[in-house]
C-alpha cells in the first residue's frame, strides 16, 4: 500500500498518462492535386520566411514534391 501526496488515504499514488490526440485533418483523399500542391508551397514560403531554407531549396523541394505526386506516389 502507497501513501498518497498527502501522506493520507489508503490509495494507491499512480500518475495518469495524459491522453494526446491529433488534431483532425481535413478528409485527405478528397484533396485535389492543386489542394495539395497549394499547401506545400505554403509550407514551403513559410519556411523560406522564418529562415528555415533558403528559396533554392524550398523550390528544389517543390519540384521533387510535384513529380512525385504526377507519378502517383
Amino acid at each position: 500500500m502507497a501513501a498518497s501526496l498527502t501522506g493520507v488515504g489508503a490509495a494507491p499514488s499512480v500518475a495518469s498518462s495524459p491522453i494526446v490526440t491529433r488534431p483532425q485533418e481535413p478528409d485527405v483523399e478528397n484533396r485535389t492535386v492543386t489542394d495539395r500542391l497549394e499547401g506545400v508551397r505554403t509550407e514551403l514560403e513559410n519556411a523560406v520566411a522564418l529562415g528555415l531554407v533558403t528559396a533554392d531549396q524550398a523550390g528544389s523541394f517543390f519540384a521533387q514534391i510535384e513529380r512525385r505526386i504526377a507519378a502517383g506516389l
